[in-house]
C-alpha cells in the first residue's frame, strides 16, 4: 500500500504536507482483552482498530478475524478504505479492525463471547457518526448483530434506534440490506461487463479461473455462469482443481453448502497452486487473501484480465511484470469497493429509518461503480498510467483539494 501510495503521489507531485497527513493513520488502537471461555479458562486475545482519515466523513471499515491479522495489515486496509470511499464519492474515510484468531478454533459460545468482549474494549472509539464497523473476512451478519447488540447495551433504550447504523452488514431483520452478498458479487460483475464492452468483447463464452469460493466468489461464479461464462479452474484454502470442459457451478455451490469446502468435489483434475495460476483463461479472479502473485510467478500467469476481488493479491513487482506482459487488471481499489458502497446505503437507510428495495439498491450500486470505473479510465489517459496508479491519483487529488480548501485545523 505504501509503495502504491508514494508512486501515485510522486506521479502528480502531491503537496508534501498533504502527503504527510495521508501517509499516517489518525488513530491506531491496539488492545489485549480477556475472554472467559466456556471451559472456564481465560484467554487473552489481541485486536486492533485503525482509523486512517476522516476528512470526508466518519471512518468506516471492516472487522477481520484471522490468525494472520497484524497492525501493519490493518493499517494498510484502513488506508485502502479511505481511497475507495473517495473514488466512490461516499462521505466516509477509511478504518479497519481485526482480531488475531481463527473462528474454527472456537467452540460453543466462545466466538460470541470474543466478539462481545472486543466490542466492549473498543466501544468508546466507535459511533454511527464517527466510526462504522462493516463485515470482512470471517465476519458475517450474525457477528455484526452481536457487535450491534453489545454496543446498544450502553445506549439509553429511548435512543437505541438512533444508533443502529454503527454497524452495517447486519441481518435484514435488524436493518441490513437484502441479499448483501449477491449485491457485492454483482458490483464486480458490473465492472467485468463494462470492461468487456470497452474491449468490444462478448462476456458469454469467456473462460475464467476463480480463487476463493466464499460468499463473494460463489455468488460471482453463479452470476458468471448465468452470463454464459465457463469456469475452468477453482482453488480454495484446501486445494485446487480444473476441468478444461468446464466445472458445474451449481453443483459446486451445493457441494460447498453440504461439506463446507470444495476440496473433495469429484469432478475435475486435482492440481497444485502454481498450476492453477498458470491455467490458460480469459479472466483470472482473486477472491481470497493477499499476496498471491509476486515477481517470482507473475510471468507464468496466462489470462487476459485479472480481477482483484480480494485486497492486494498482486504485489508491486508482480504488478510491473503483468503490465509488461500486457495483462489488464481491474484493481482492488476499484473492484472490491462495492462493499463500501453497500455499507453506505445501509448506513443511510438506518439513519433515515427507511428501507431500500433490492432493485433500487442495484441501480444505486451500478451508478457508483460505473462512475468510479469511468473516473479511473479517464485518469489512465490523462496521466498516461495504469488503472491502479490512476485510481490512487484521483483519490489523492480529491483529498488534496479538500485539505487545501479547509486547512488542517482542527
Amino acid at each position: 500500500m505504501v509503495e502504491q501510495f508514494h508512486s501515485a503521489a510522486d506521479h502528480i507531485g502531491l503537496d508534501i504536507n498533504i502527503l504527510r497527513i495521508l501517509g499516517k493513520s489518525m488513530n491506531e488502537i491496539a488492545i489485549n482483552f480477556p475472554v472467559e471461555m466456556e471451559s472456564g479458562d481465560v484467554e487473552i486475545l489481541s485486536g486492533y482498530r485503525v482509523q486512517h482519515n476522516n476528512v470526508r466523513g466518519p471512518f468506516i471499515g471492516g472487522l477481520r478475524i484471522h490468525p494472520s491479522v497484524s497492525l501493519s495489515q490493518i493499517k494498510a486496509l484502513a488506508s485502502w478504505n479511505t481511497w475507495k470511499a473517495t473514488l466512490l464519492d461516499i462521505p466516509f474515510g477509511g478504518a479497519m479492525g481485526g482480531i488475531v484468531a481463527s473462528p474454527a478454533d472456537f467452540s460453543g459460545m466462545d466466538l460470541e463471547r470474543t466478539i462481545r468482549r472486543y466490542t466492549y474494549a473498543i466501544r468508546s472509539n466507535i459511533d454511527p457518526e464517527y466510526d462504522v464497523i462493516t463485515p470482512d473476512i470471517n465476519s458475517n451478519p450474525r457477528i455484526m448483530a452481536w457487535i450491534l447488540d453489545s454496543y446498544l447495551t450502553e445506549v439509553p433504550i429511548d435512543q437505541q434506534n438512533r444508533y443502529r447504523h454503527v454497524v452495517t452488514g447486519k441481518p435484514e431483520t435488524l436493518g441490513g440490506l437484502p441479499k448483501y452478498d449477491d449485491l457485492m458479487a454483482k458490483s464486480i460483475l458490473m465492472l467485468i461487463k463494462t470492461w468487456c464492452d470497452d474491449k468490444g468483447m462478448v462476456l458469454s463464452g469467456l473462460t475464467y479461473a476463480l480463487q476463493g469460493f466464499g460468499k463473494i466468489g460463489s455468488n460471482l461464479a453463479r452470476h458468471l455462469d448465468s452470463e454464459g461464462c465457463k469456469l475452468i479452474a477453482i482453488e480454495d484454502s484446501a486445494g485446487a482443481f480444473r476441468d478444461k470442459d468446464g466445472l458445474e457451478v451449481s453443483e459446486l455451490i451445493n457441494y460447498k453448502r453440504k461439506f463446507g469446502r470444495i476440496s473433495g468435489y469429484p469432478q475435475g483434475e486435482r492440481i497444485q497452486h502454481d498450476d492453477f495460476l498458470q491455467t490458460g483463461v480469459d479472466i483470472l479472479i482473486f477472491a481470497a487473501l493477499e499476496n498471491q502473485v509476486s515477481g517470482s510467478n507473475a510471468k507464468s500467469l496466462n489470462a487476459k484480465l485479472i480481477v482483484e476481488a480480494a485486497n492486494c493479491p498482486i504485489d508491486s513487482e508482480g504488478d510491473i511484470l503483468l503490465e509488461e506482459k500486457g495483462v489488464d487488471i481491474l484493481p482492488d481499489i476499484l473492484c472490491n469497493s462495492g462493499s463500501l458502497a453497500l455499507s453506505y446505503f445501509e448506513w443511510l437507510q438506518n439513519k433515515r429509518s427507511e428501507r431500500f428495495e433490492f432493485e433500487e439498491l442495484e441501480r444505486m450500486l451500478e451508478n457508483k461503480m460505473l462512475k468510479a470505473y469511468n473516473l479511473i479510465e479517464n485518469a489512465t489517459e490523462e496521466y498516461e498510467t495504469n488503472r491502479r496508479n490512476a485510481a490512487y491519483i484521483k483519490a489523492l487529488t480529491i483529498l488534496e483539494r479538500i485539505y487545501k480548501s479547509k486547512g488542517v485545523f482542527p
